[in-house]
């Protein structure tokens, strides 16, 4: 299968397109900034594939807030081009979303049937991208609400991705910023799962809305103990104001995935952490 991938100098890209190379499908990847193998985002029309993995996006939840409308110009244009590009193809098309979409959820697990409640502008506009390739193409269009992944090889420096910013905290004694007191609760799932679920989803043929989550919530103090408990040192942090776009409470069922798909996590929260650290080194 040749798989197509967008936003190749992202996070996230590179580490699908090693999980598709390694099955011995053929990877092209895509980007807004062409050279050294990454085709430009242009060429998507001109290169068949059977599917196409859009990881492209213009921000993250911190950045998105500063240019709320950056998506609505850059983002669900290119999200347009690329359904009517693929279109004549019949290509699948698989959209990593977010489950931010459900805003707060309180103690209630949120299914796909939960009413969508966002509250900063990536979620929003990760939203706008949802509705728009389910309208324009339903047949061919797997969208992900994919929770706070581990292990993705994200950067301290990098604005998204709290892990290796608790593991930096550790090991050079430099505190951390925490948004709020450390109660807030999201649920984490280790990347290889969610390459896991996306397999699954994908070979089975599968189109809609899935949640793909471990469906475990821990709070960020939690997260720091295991840190802690890994490291066998402290993280010193320090607070700062919650961001009203931040989610507080966050809590995700996969129910849908694992009936429909049979998939279900490999890894709690505390084998991700542990496995995250031995691939730091």
């Amino acid at each position: 299968m040749r798989v197509g991938i967008t936003g190749a100098r992202g996070r996230l890209a590179p580490l699908i397109a090693n999980h598709y190379r390694a099955r011995g499908d053929d990877v092209v990847l895509f980007s807004r900034v062409s050279g050294d193998g990454v085709l430009d985002l242009e060429e998507i029309g001109n290169t068949r594939c059977e599917m196409i993995i859009h990881c492209a996006w213009s921000g993250v939840p911190i950045t998105a807030e500063s240019n709320p409308g950056l998506s609505g110009c850059e983002d669900l244009p290119l999200l347009r081009r690329l359904i009517e590009q693929t279109g004549k193809h019949h290509t699948t098309l698989v959209f990593p979303s977010t489950a931010a979409v459900y805003g707060d959820t309180g103690h209630q697990p949120a299914t796909e049937a939960c009413p969508p409640a966002p509250l900063g502008a990536y979620a929003h506009s990760k939203l706008a991208a949802e509705e728009l390739l389910l309208q324009a193409s339903p047949t061919r269009s797997l969208v992900l609400r994919v929770t706070n992944l581990l292990g993705e090889g994200a950067h301290p420096a990098r604005p998204q991705g709290i892990l290796p910013r608790l593991f930096a905290a550790a090991r050079e004694g430099v505190p951390v910023e925490l948004w709020g007191d450390g109660t807030a609760t999201k649920d984490y799932l280790h990347c290889m799962d969610f390459l896991s679920a996306m397999e699954a989803l994908v070979d089975g043929g599968h189109r809609g809305v899935f949640n793909v989550a471990s469906g475990e919530s821990v709070s960020l103090l939690e997260l720091i103990r295991l840190v802690e408990a890994c490291t066998g040192k402290r993280v010193p942090v320090v607070h700062r104001d919650h961001y009203p776009w931040d989610v507080s409470h966050s809590l995700i069922s996969g129910t849908r995935l694992r009936e429909t798909a049979g998939w279900q996590p490999e890894l709690n929260v505390a084998t991700a952490v542990e496995r995250c650290l031995r691939a730091m080194g």
